[in-house]
């Protein structure tokens, strides 16, 4: 694929971010930047207590996952 090629052109079909407050993200994107929620899920044993996967226009999704405790601490101070 040439340098100049969009990363977006055909392959990519969501990118995942990990936030640390998963309703306060969720009510950005979807009151401030007016994406709509499409589809939540969780798997607790993997980690991931509330996903939520945001149509972004043009068939673009968002997926935003909360960062367990541990990991947000260990952001904040590390």
């Amino acid at each position: 694929m040439p340098a100049t090629a969009p990363v977006l052109d055909g392959g990519l079909d969501h990118i995942a971010i990990r936030v640390h407050d998963i309703d306060t993200s969720v009510h950005f994107c979807t009151q401030g930047l007016g994406f709509r929620s499409v589809r939540e899920w969780s798997a607790p044993q993997g980690g991931v207590y509330r996903a939520v996967f945001l149509d972004a226009g043009d068939d673009r999704l968002i997926e935003l996952f909360d960062a367990p405790p541990s990991s947000c601490h260990a952001a904040r101070t590390g």
